[in-house]
C-alpha cells in the first residue's frame, strides 16, 4: 500500500490510498480500509479515496514513484487513461 496526497477543492489536499490486494478476487473496500485506520490514525489521516492497482509505477532503482501516482489521480479521475496497471476501483469516502 502507498499513500499520497491529491488535490481537493474543499481541504486543499486529501489522502489517497493505492493498494495492491493480496487476493485480487477479493480486494478491500474503502469502508474496510477506513475502518482499519480509524482506530489507529487521526481522522484527517484516514484515506478518503482508494485505488486498487495491479502494480505500482517504479523507478529503475526499485522505489515507488509517488510523483507518478499523484499525477495520475490529481484530476480526480481513476487514472486509467494510458495506464494498463491503473486502478480498477475508486470511490470517494462515504460513497459506495
Amino acid at each position: 500500500m502507498q499513500v499520497v496526497g491529491v488535490p481537493d477543492e474543499r481541504y486543499g489536499e486529501e489522502v489517497l490510498a493505492c493498494v495492491i490486494p493480496r487476493d485480487p478476487a477479493d480486494p478491500p473496500t474503502l469502508d474496510d480500509l477506513a475502518g482499519h485506520c480509524r482506530g489507529r490514525l487521526a481522522h484527517y489521516k484516514v484515506p478518503r479515496r482508494l485505488e486498487i492497482l495491479t502494480a505500482f509505477p517504479m523507478t529503475v532503482s526499485g522505489k515507488v514513484r509517488k510523483v507518478e501516482l499523484r499525477r495520475r489521480y490529481a484530476e480526480g479521475g481513476s487514472g486509467a487513461a494510458g495506464h494498463e496497471d491503473a486502478g480498477c476501483a475508486q470511490a470517494p469516502y462515504g460513497e459506495g
